[in-house]
């Protein structure tokens, strides 16, 4: 628009020029016209003269031959002719020289007399025209001179004053000229430089533009203009992702229309509230309506912009929040599994002490009250609380922390009785409560394989499959575990009669967020599981068909067999050896105390860590036997003052926590050994057989469980 400006401007300032220049040309051109006329009328003034001179000349010719002769009536014809000739040129040359109308004048009656002496002269009668001639006399001849010259000053005048007036006005011109185009030079250069300057803003401005659609129409967050009705006006690209529908689809739709019909109340609230207050920001959630596609969740922010006359309409920013949601979900059950965690391994340490107890107290009869069917019925006894043992410890594993959990040999099958077992309560009890019948097959390998892993991560990859197996079956069917080695990978199997999978479905099933269970599942469970296994080196793949069921593969590389360890037939006696028991439960301490003293110690309790320490310093102790878990002071505490003390002495701790002891600790190196409650008597032996001799220096522990 400003080059165009320019542009008109400097076309006027050329046009303005042009005709100043025409004009001052025109003007000059007549002033010179009227030089020349006047230097022209200045030459005609002396012919005219030389004529009339001539003219006389003849007279006097004729009275001196005292006749006309035909050449002398032809040359007088001739020149009269010429100064009449000459007369009329003077007379369109001279307007307004009053000097002129008396050279007209007397021309005319000087050539009357010069016609009347010649007639005279040719009639014969020369004394008259002498007479006529000397009454004319040189008088009329100088006053025609003196005429003829005035009228040439005249004339002189009027071509010099004409020549300078010309001579100044082309000055003029040239200098005016020389001004107007300098005037214009500069015109030129400022509209030319304002030019290159609109251009380079221009080219700013068009750079920007196409920096910020570019922006814009490539925003993670759709972005939709509205009218106060709610009908869609504008929507960029994102919303063909956001929305599930392209901008085309969207527009002249009202906005509420996209929404779930549940939800089309709080998006109409959402736009009131954007009408009533334009100066403020107005939120609000809402779900999509996409039919048979999963819901998701949009979160808008509305921004009254019906004042602005480039937008004219409510801005809308849409974000799809549905990852957001479902990851705090997942957060909130991970939360609350965590507290779950916590009271599970609280309820499992108070369960282990009153175990350990039992178990304790039930060897300790064996060992002294004889008669077959009082041991049949202890038999019963220690065979119910070792299985009560092994579902604590099943607890246990469940909500350990991975942090604490080491990759060592682990035997695949055992894990897998393990998650069997686990999960019995959704295929039997609460199945068989709900009308719904499941057939459990485990068909594992003849030898027991080894993987080297994390435990409690294995067994939570194949718990999820086996759930999400007993998911896909909801009104029953067959669930079968097999494990086999093959090219040395250790492979599982866990397949189902359940209602399987698309292609679409299959080539997804392993995507973070990605479930088929609507919200009812977290999209993580699978996920997670392929990390684990990919972390350990292995592979999990699916087969699967609409109708037919699925199954899940998983394959671990094999590790070296684990060692078995020796366990004596029977429990060896000691004497002269001492021992320290610190615990702060009664039952658990008496019943430690009974069992060292049934394995020949001689044994001293404590009810506290500071108990203890006091008893420590008064005697040798050869063992120190401490529970972890202990108001004031906890068994490292404890453990630590030990070896400051009488570093001689073995430390063993006691423990109702299972396997949650992270022997990597640093803190481990200051026991011998680890026993988790509840424990048996030949247990303990294998603990004490395996501190050996005491030296200095600790040079390593076992855990006993």
């Amino acid at each position: 628009m400003g080059t165009l400006s320019q542009k008109r401007k400097l076309r006027g300032w050329s046009v303005l020029m042009a005709v100043l220049a025409v004009a001052a040309a025109a003007a000059i051109g007549e002033l010179r016209h009227r030089a020349d006329q006047s230097r022209e009328a200045q030459s005609l003034l002396a012919r005219l003269e030389t004529g009339v001179n001539r003219l006389d000349n003849l007279a006097w010719l004729a009275l001196a031959e005292r006749g006309v002769s035909p050449d002398l009536a032809h040359s007088a014809e001739s020149i009269r002719g010429q100064t009449d000739r000459m007369l009329a040129d003077l007379d369109s040359l001279s307007p307004g020289i009053q000097a002129f109308h008396r050279i007209r004048e007397q021309y005319r009656s000087y050539v009357s007399a010069l016609d009347n002496e010649l007639r005279l002269v040719s009639e014969g009668k020369p004394a008259e025209a002498q007479r006529a001639n000397a009454e004319r006399g040189g008088a009329a001849s100088d006053e025609f001179s003196k005429l003829v010259r005035e009228a040439s000053e005249v004339h002189g005048d009027r071509a010099r004053r004409a020549t300078r007036q010309a001579n100044v006005g082309s000055a003029a011109v040239l200098t005016a000229a020389a001004i107007l185009i300098g005037l214009l030079l500069w015109r030129y250069d400022r509209a030319r430089r304002e030019a290159h300057s609109f251009a380079v803003e221009g080219k700013a401005l068009q750079a920007s533009e196409e920096r910020f659609r570019a922006l814009i129409q490539n925003a993670s967050d759709a972005i939709v203009i509205v009218d106060p009705q709610g009908r869609i006006q504008y929507a960029t690209a994102s919303a063909t992702r956001v929305l599930g529908r392209s901008p085309e689809e969207l527009l002249g739709k009202g906005i509420s229309d996209v929404a779930n019909p549940e939800d089309a109340a709080k998006v109409q609230g959402l736009l009131a509230r954007c009408v009533r207050r334009p100066e403020r920001l107005a939120s609000g959630e809402f779900r999509l309506h996409l039919g048979a596609t999963p819901s998701r969740q949009i979160e808008a922010i509305g921004n009254n912009q019906l004042g602005n006359p480039s937008i004219g309409g409510i801005v809308m920013t849409c974000r799809d929040v549905s990852e957001r949601k479902r990851t705090g979900e997942q957060m909130q059950r991970a939360a609350a599994l965590a507290a779950v965690g916590q009271l599970a391994s609280g309820a499992a340490h108070n369960f282990n002490n009153i175990l350990a107890v039992i178990i304790g107290r039930a060897e300790l009869l064996a060992r002294q009250i004889e008669g077959e069917a009082v041991h049949r019925g202890l038999e019963i006894i220690l065979k119910a609380a070792q299985d009560g043992s092994a579902t604590v410890r099943r607890l246990q594993a469940f909500t350990r922390k991975k942090a604490q959990d080491v990759a060592q040999p682990v035997v695949v099958d055992d894990l897998l009785r393990d998650v069997a077992e686990f999960t019995r309560p959704r295929w039997g009890d609460d199945a068989r409560a709900r009308g719904v019948d499941y057939e459990v097959v485990l068909d594992l390998g003849s030898a027991p394989s080894a993987v080297k892993a994390s435990a409690s991560e294995l067994r939570e990859v194949f718990t999820n499959l086996a759930i999400n197996a007993l998911d896909a079956m909801p009104g029953g069917g067959s669930l079968a575990v097999r494990s086999s080695v093959e090219g040395g990978q250790v492979v599982v199997s866990i397949a189902d009669t359940g209602l399987g999978m698309s292609d679409e479905v299959r080539q997804r099933i392993f995507e973070p967020f990605y479930t088929t269970k609507g919200l009812a599942g977290s999209g993580l469970g699978l996920a997670v599981s392929y990390g684990i296994i990919e972390r350990h080196g292995g592979t999990i793949e699916v087969q699967s068909e609409p109708g037919s069921g699925s199954v899940f593969m998983v394959a671990l590389p094999v590790c070296e067999p684990v060692a078995e360890k020796s366990v004596p037939s029977s429990v060896a006696r000691r004497s002269g050896v001492r021992a320290l028991v610190v615990d702060d439960e009664a039952m658990v301490r008496e019943m430690l105390a009974e069992m060292l003293g049934e394995l020949g110690f001689e044994v001293i309790s404590a009810a506290s860590g500071p108990e203890g320490l006091s008893r420590l310093e008064g005697a040798e102790y050869d063992f120190v036997f401490t529970d972890l878990s202990m108001p004031g002071m906890d068994g490292w505490s404890v453990a630590r003052r030990v070896r400051e003390m009488r570093p001689r002495a073995h430390v063993i701790l006691v423990t109702g926590y299972g396997d949650t002891v992270n022997l990597a600790d640093e803190r481990a190196r200051m026991v011998d050994a680890v026993i988790s409650k509840p424990f048996t008597l030949t247990e303990l032996d294998s603990a004490i057989r395996h501190c050996g001799p005491r030296s200095a220096v600790t040079s390593g522990m076992e855990r006993i469980s």
